[in-house]
């Protein structure tokens, strides 16, 4: 099985008390894969390294066999998403401008949505079930169709790799159960690689 996004002897350090060492992991191709452990273990940490958005004092990152390293934050961006543990939930945009956003490593500052991201906009709010709430602010929205309106911006990068990190955190069980449902939905129709950090081991022996 070849691996979606692979660290070799990643370091990072963050304080005296706090560092990642000469971590190596592979992440293969077409699963979902739950990272898990106490508050504070560098989970979160981890994500932000893999995606470049710390910087690692180490080590190599490599995305379908190349190295992160020597690749522009488009190039990236087009290869992998990843959806914070907390958003800015008062922005006023609706669910559709949201969702547009995601579009933007796809297409230079000043251009508008071709046909092509009209698609790939449609397909992503579509498949998070957000049709009937596509034109409503955000800030009207529950905490589960918020959850649902993000992912949706993310899935519209049209990325084969999809990170989250603690995508239930702060709903209820109803609306979890949801996103896991969407999760692996998403890994088994579109063989989506998907990598979360959960807090809850139950959920993770679910997907």
């Amino acid at each position: 099985m070849t691996s979606a996004l692979t660290s070799k002897d990643l370091s990072f350090q963050h304080t005296d008390t706090f560092s990642i060492k000469q971590l190596s992991v592979k992440f293969e191709k077409g699963k979902v894969i739950s990272i898990i452990g106490p508050n504070g273990s560098g989970k979160s940490t981890l994500l932000h390294l893999l995606t470049t958005l710390l910087p690692h004092k180490e080590g190599y990152i490599y995305i379908d066999g190349k190295e992160i390293h020597h690749m522009k934050q488009k190039q990236i961006a087009r290869m992998l998403t990843m959806l914070p543990q907390t958003q800015d939930h008062q922005l006023d945009l609706t669910v559709r401008d949201l969702v547009k956003h995601g579009r933007f490593p796809h297409r230079k500052w000043h251009e508008r949505l071709n046909n092509e991201d009209v698609k790939k906009v449609d397909w992503a709010i579509s498949v998070t079930n957000m049709t009937h709430l596509q034109h409503r602010l955000l800030q009207t929205l529950s905490g589960g169709e918020r959850q649902r309106a993000w992912i949706a911006m993310a899935l519209s990068q049209s990325t084969k790799v999809l990170l989250l990190d603690e995508p239930t955190t702060y709903l209820d069980i109803s609306h979890q159960l949801e996103v896991m449902e969407l999760v692996q939905f998403l890994n088994k129709k579109y063989q989506m690689t998907i990598i979360m950090v959960l807090h809850d081991i139950n959920q993770a022996g679910k997907v």
